[in-house]
């Protein structure tokens, strides 16, 4: 996919999302291009061998640079088992790594991955110590929140780090599903007896469909979901495309559902990676958007964000009135093709609105990055069935529960591949791959189906005395699928999946020869696996 976009049928349509995406030849994402905010939130990406990512810049791209830069992340050091080494992020666009939730971010790591130290400021000293259950689990980050789990390693609770307020905490069903949530639903600053459990309810493929407020009879919302292919049951849809909520709208959210009536409906734009990047009203008008870093931390873009730096204030008003009567998207809120004086109405009566870093929603949106289901209570954590992912540090907060079998970090994120993998039941076996420019499919047949064998090669004496002197993670995609295509993938069903089954060995001859038989492990991402 090169252009991702939803358009306003008009007179004259107009496009109200859109990206131009360019990629390299093994698919990976190297820029987009926001159509809707040209100066801002252009992303250029820059990529290692293995194909993970080293840097997101965003800002204005032109000629394949990135100017008047607004953010910046980069992972200068990825380890061979992907842990980050050394990340940074600057939030103002000035290349300073020190502003406020800006770093840069020294961190240690265990043997099994866990996150030790992190040193935030470069002086030497660990600015954050993390601790991890026996079971792997993050209980404290260090910074901001204390984590605990029950007896199958599920999170329960938030807490504040410094007041061991509880923030958020969730309850389980049997079968695994996440129950209900409790948070400060009532904005007093507490979680308490007046703030209401909110209950969940799902279908047969583990989406939220409806919820309920404490015991009310009524939903308070429900959600309409895709459901391509096989009367409802198939594949064609990424499992977590959305169509529409409806919401109780003539009650504040933490009051009763007692009429039964949804009164509101809004329907669910996202883009080309699944991100749920707007939301639009029945009557077919703007009431807010979204965009997200590389690993999922949002960027809420209140209705009326004219330059898009996550307010509502009287320089949007200005950029507002200074595109009147044109249709130029960004201040179109009403997405009726012109820029007047409704428009005008809707900024006025929308000063003061805030959004912006870490603040996913205004309208009690629940779904974002990849359509995750947000932590209300914490932005910057995602909810994703098996697992819960933290975005600020780029990793899941438990082990995978395929353990080793499935990646060699059981808590690297897509196997730092957020721009082109997602990970929608929370497990690296199955990772769902985003279309490519090439027009492939989303990967969904197999992805994640693992093999083992042993693996032997004969090289030359030179080649193997390279090896010997610089032993390391080699992966190799195509040539020895291939050539090896039997032992991996089933060729029965054409080529087109060799082309992405993927060889890692990490290779530890201990002796120079011409004969090597090493382990490999092997990942199918498309066609049929054995």
């Amino acid at each position: 996919m090169i252009k991702s976009r939803w358009t306003k049928d008009l007179a004259t349509d107009m496009d109200f999302f859109s990206i131009d995406i360019s990629y390299d030849e093994n698919s990976n994402p190297l820029s987009t291009e926001d159509n809707i905010y040209p100066a801002g939130f252009d992303v250029k990406y820059a990529i290692d061998g293995l194909d993970r990512l080293t840097d997101a810049d965003e800002g204005t791209l032109s000629s394949g640079t990135i100017s008047s830069r607004t953010r910046r992340q980069q992972w200068p050091a990825l380890s061979q088992t992907g842990n980050w080494d050394v990340s940074k992020l600057e939030l103002n666009g000035d290349g300073a790594w020190g502003a406020t939730n800006a770093y840069n971010d020294t961190r240690t790591h265990n043997v099994v991955n866990e996150i030790k130290t992190r040193d935030t400021d470069t002086n030497g000293t660990a600015n954050y110590t993390l601790t991890h259950d026996a079971a792997g689990n993050l209980t404290d980050d260090g910074k901001d929140y204390t984590y605990v789990y029950d007896a199958w390693n599920r999170l329960r609770q938030i807490k504040n780090r410094s007041t061991s307020a509880v923030v958020s905490e969730h309850q389980y069903y049997g079968n695994g599903f996440r129950a209900g949530e409790h948070y400060d639903s009532d904005v007093s600053g507490t979680v308490e007896s007046s703030d209401k459990w909110f209950w969940f309810g799902y279908d047969e493929r583990w989406r939220i469909v409806a919820t309920y407020r404490d015991t009310d009879a009524n939903p308070k919302e429900r959600f309409v979901h895709h459901t391509a292919g096989a009367s409802g049951y198939g594949s064609g849809s990424y499992i977590d495309d959305l169509g529409l909520r409806e919401r109780d709208a003539n009650t504040s959210w933490n009051g009763t559902a007692g009429d039964g009536m949804l009164e509101e409906r809004l329907y669910y734009c996202q883009n080309w990676r699944h991100d749920v990047v707007a939301l639009v009203t029945s009557g077919g008008a703007l009431t807010e958007r979204a965009r997200y870093f590389s690993y999922g931390i949002p960027f809420g873009v209140p209705l009326g964000d004219c330059d898009g730096h996550g307010d509502t204030d009287a320089a949007d008003q200005a950029i507002l009135l200074g595109a009147w009567g044109t249709s130029t998207p960004k201040c179109d809120l009403n997405l009726d093709g012109t820029i007047d004086g409704a428009d005008n109405t809707i900024v006025l009566a929308e000063a003061g609105a805030t959004a912006g870093w870490e603040k996913l929603s205004r309208n009690h949106n629940r779904f974002g990055y990849a359509a995750y289901a947000v932590d209300v209570a914490v932005n910057s954590d995602w909810h994703v069935r098996h697992r819960s992912l933290a975005s600020g540090v780029g990793r899941w907060l438990v082990r995978d529960r395929l353990g080793e079998a499935a990646a060699p970090n059981d808590f690297a994120y897509c196997g730092d591949r957020p721009a082109i993998a997602l990970d929608p039941t929370g497990l690296m076996g199955s990772l769902t791959w985003i279309k490519s420019a090439f027009g492939m499919n989303s990967f969904n047949k197999c992805a994640g189906v693992h093999c083992y064998a042993d693996l032997q090669l004969t090289l030359t004496a030179a080649e193997a005395a390279a090896l010997t002197a610089s032993p390391q993670l080699y992966r190799t995609v195509a040539k020895i699928s291939v050539v090896f295509g039997s032992v991996c993938c089933d060729n029965s069903a054409g080529g087109q999946h060799e082309t992405f089954c993927e060889l890692f060995s990490r290779v530890q001859p201990t002796s120079a020869g011409t004969t090597m038989v090493f382990p490999f492990r092997s990942r199918a991402y498309a066609g049929n696996s054995t």
